[in-house]
Order: C-alpha cells, then sequence, then structure tokens
C-alpha cells in the first residue's frame, strides 16, 4: 500500500486538488488494488499501515506533533522556505525532496508559460518502486492556473509513482 499523506492548515488551499491528480493520472492503480493509494489531507499524522509513506507539506504547515511520528524511511516533498517541516525532518532518516526555485532545489521549474510548464529534476531520485529517476526535464500540461509550489510537488509525486520513464503529465 501506497499512502500519500498532505499535510498542513485547511486555509492553506494549496494542493487541494491533489486527489483528482491522483485518480486521473493513476486510475489503474485504483482499479486493480494492486497497490491501494491512501490520500489523507490534514495537520496532523494517521496511524502509517506502508513502511515508505510520501508526506507532501503545504506551505504553512506547523507542526503540531512529536517529530517522532514520522516514520523512518519516509519521503517527504516540502518547500525549502517551510522552516517548520525543515527542523522537523533534521535528523531523520527520511528523503526529503526540495521543490523551489533555486537550482539546489531537488526539483524547480525550468519555464512556466500556461498551458504548459517545464520542470527540472536537479539529482537522481529512488521512487517508491526502488527504481533510479535520473535527472530530466519533465513537461507539464496544466488544466489550471497553479502557483509554482503546486506544480513542483505535483511533479515530485508523479515521479515517485511512476512506474515506467514518462516525461509528460497533466495537472
Amino acid at each position: 500500500m501506497i499512502e500519500v499523506v498532505v499535510c498542513g492548515e485547511k486555509s492553506d488551499g494549496e494542493l487541494d486538488y491533489l486527489s483528482n491528480f491522483l485518480v486521473e493520472n493513476y486510475k489503474e492503480t485504483f482499479k486493480t488494488n494492486n497497490e491501494n493509494i491512501k490520500l489523507f489531507s490534514q495537520n496532523v499524522f494517521p496511524h502509517f499501515e506502508s513502511k515508505r509513506p510520501i508526506i507532501i507539506f503545504k506551505n504553512f504547515y506547523n507542526l503540531s506533533i512529536p517529530h517522532n511520528n514520522i516514520p523512518e524511511n519516509s519521503i517527504c516533498i516540502l518547500n525549502p522556505q517551510n522552516l517548520n517541516a525543515i527542523n522537523q525532518l533534521s535528523n531523520k532518516n527520511i528523503t526529503a525532496l526540495s521543490c523551489g526555485m533555486s537550482n539546489k532545489d531537488t526539483l524547480n521549474i525550468s519555464s512556466i508559460n500556461y498551458p504548459k510548464a517545464v520542470v527540472s529534476l536537479q539529482r537522481t531520485i529512488k521512487n517508491i518502486h526502488n527504481k533510479t529517476v535520473e535527472p530530466k526535464d519533465i513537461i507539464i500540461d496544466l488544466q489550471n492556473e497553479y502557483d509554482p509550489y503546486s506544480i513542483l510537488a505535483s511533479c515530485a509525486l508523479f515521479l515517485l509513482l511512476q512506474t515506467k520513464d514518462t516525461q509528460q503529465f497533466s495537472i
């Protein structure tokens, strides 16, 4: 089972479309139940059933739980300006994918011109299936105008969940 947790305040509307994104891009996964994807959106962590959950931090996430509730080997997607999340993740055995505008971030936006965006994966990562994903540019067809972090976090999630090498998707 793959668990995707979106953590943050409800007032922070970022990433609210992620459930639609998962259903649209992973219909087969939902239908066949080979790998169940559970999506939570809340300010506290659920009890995790998977050994390697994906945790996406919204921009205004103020961690109100002890950091030891974050499972070892988690994969966390975060904005590098979210110091609350960064402080909680320090000294943990987790994979952190920073999504920002700097070339030091794991993913950054190479270009954006509605209805397309190009996101650059700056370094090699391991996806949820333990396959290596090499640095590359990913073309994103935008159905709406999204803020840069939402585009980057969606792209990170796409790269983590993909089972075949694809360099284009829609949100």
